[in-house]
């Protein structure tokens, strides 16, 4: 709570300025306890794509002779989306007490699992290989390479703290049909979608949202959210046709 004496003596502007600080180093600020929960899902319509065949070139033996990819994994009943990563676009000032976990990144099968991972900043991106074969884990966001790294049978796995939000994509230098991506959030207000396409975001500081919806294949889109104290807001969310 903001002394009326101490406004009165620095105004307005410097009042704020203080809590402000107050919030960053001291913790006090806004509180989850009044925050409310969105509930919802994300639908698509459109045509959907063709499935990839990728020809295995390298380690057949383990890895076949091909390997397929379907690009939007629909729910042919309600059309939801899975594997959406939903999130609040900006979050009030909060201090993050939460101890850094680890968030584990697998080769397994000659594919990497999972295929999205939702993670926070300042966790640990643990790299594994559970096949009995050589594997390259080559991660990049944007054009800028965060870690590229050969992972050999029975190895230690590799460990590197996230300390950037933002999307990621992961690569397989030596099996080039393995992909995946590590979302990284600097907040814990993000959803993944299930298979039915649905999400929900808890505790979510009451007021006015923006909800970043990211797809990999349907890009991304900006949808306005208002979450009532307390309360749940259910919102339908439909990436557009081409």
């Amino acid at each position: 709570m903001i002394n009326v004496s101490s406004y009165l003596l620095f105004g307005p502007w410097k009042v704020v300025f203080f809590y402000c600080l107050g919030c960053l180093f001291f913790g006090f600020g806004l509180s989850l306890s009044h925050g409310g929960s969105i509930a919802g899902q994300v639908i698509y319509k459109g045509t959907l794509p063709q499935t990839i065949e990728y020809k295995v070139t390298r380690d057949q033996e383990f890895c076949g002779t091909k390997r397929t990819y379907t690009p939007i994994g629909i729910d042919p009943t309600s059309k939801g989306v899975q594997g959406a990563a939903v999130s609040i676009r900006s979050t009030p000032l909060l201090k993050d007490s939460r101890q850094p976990q680890t968030s584990i990144l697998m080769n397994q099968n000659c594919m990497f699992l999972p295929h999205i991972l939702t993670t926070r900043v300042k966790d640990i991106l643990e790299i594994r290989n559970n096949d009995p074969i050589l594997h390259n884990t080559h991660i990049r966001r944007g054009k800028k390479t965060f870690i590229n790294v050969a992972l050999v049978v029975d190895g230690l796995p590799i460990r590197k703290h996230l300390k950037k939000s933002g999307v990621m994509k992961v690569e397989c230098n030596a099996h080039k049909f393995m992909q995946a991506y590590i979302l990284a959030f600097d907040h814990p207000f993000y959803s993944l979608t299930n298979p039915s396409g649905n999400f929900q975001i808890s505790e979510v500081p009451p007021g006015q949202h923006k909800l970043d919806v990211w797809h990999e294949f349907l890009g991304h889109l900006t949808v306005p959210v208002e979450v009532p104290t307390k309360g749940n807001t259910s919102i339908t969310i439909e990436f557009p046709t081409p």
